[in-house]
């Protein structure tokens, strides 16, 4: 685990990110050009995140209002972060209707498995909200057309 300080930075206004700059010589152990799931501690309180490049060989980190709270931090305050990339890829907690759905399907399984974990949570989230049951059947059949055809969710 690498360890180094860094100030809260924000745009200002509301809904403006909260950030930390990771240096030079922790962004370079990260790899080139892409977004890296970390792990670790701010200000001594565990997080996850994606550490993600700027394009100037610079990364950052997105510093939720929920960690800041759970950390006693703000924008402007200087921190110590602890942090290592976290390989391993989130569980996903699957309707067992929809992975189900999803094993039936030859095309909706290669679908799923090309998406990127962002878009899986997406169609997982949509499913569980759905608030009857004839609405989250409906939900799963389009999803799995959906999939199959290599689309995702609008919005």
């Amino acid at each position: 685990m690498q360890e180094f300080e860094g100030k809260l930075e924000t745009a200002g206004g509301p809904g403006a990110w909260t950030t930390i700059t990771l240096p030079r010589r922790v962004a370079s152990m990260l790899g080139p050009g892409s977004s890296v799931a970390v792990r670790g501690t701010i200000a001594g309180h565990p997080f996850r995140s994606n550490a993600m490049p700027r394009g100037d060989g610079t990364s950052y980190l997105v510093v939720s209002k929920a960690m800041r709270s759970a950390a006693g931090v703000a924008a402007g305050d200087r921190v110590t972060v602890a942090r290592a990339r976290h390989d391993r890829p989130r569980e996903l907690e699957l309707d067992t209707t929809f992975a189900a759905a999803l094993r039936r399907s030859r095309r909706a399984t290669t679908g799923w498995e090309a998406l990127p974990p962002s878009a899986r949570k997406q169609y997982a989230s949509w499913i569980a909200d759905a608030k009857t049951d004839a609405t989250r059947e409906r939900r799963i059949a389009k999803s799995i057309e959906l999939i199959g055809e290599g689309k995702r969710l609008r919005g």
